[in-house]
């Protein structure tokens, strides 16, 4: 259960980061630096809020996968009904929209 969890953390974490290229080119076109206060909340605040619940779903998502996984009898059915779960649906919602 253990091994499996950490794929899993390692799979949604790598997905994660890899949509943190749009905080580069965000920074490149906007430094923070060079924004007037207002404008800077204004650009990198719905990323921040975006990512920042992206974290806190997944690391819920993880635990209760990790719970489903050590009373299951296989992964397969661990993972069928992990996707029944609420993290997952709100993770497709929020990847859909920060990538945007």
């Amino acid at each position: 259960a253990s091994f499996i969890t950490a794929c899993a953390a390692f799979e949604f974490f790598c997905i994660f980061f890899s949509d943190a290229t749009l905080l580069v080119r965000v920074w490149a076109v906007y430094p923070p630096t060079k924004l007037p206060r207002r404008a800077l909340i204004s650009v990198y605040g719905p990323i921040v809020i975006m990512k920042t619940g992206r974290i806190v779903n997944e690391i819920i998502e993880i635990v209760e996968l990790h719970s489903i996984l050590v009373g299951s009898q296989n992964s397969l059915s661990a993972g069928a009904v992990a996707w029944t779960l609420p993290c997952s649906k709100i993770e497709w919602f929020l990847a859909t929209f920060d990538t945007a």
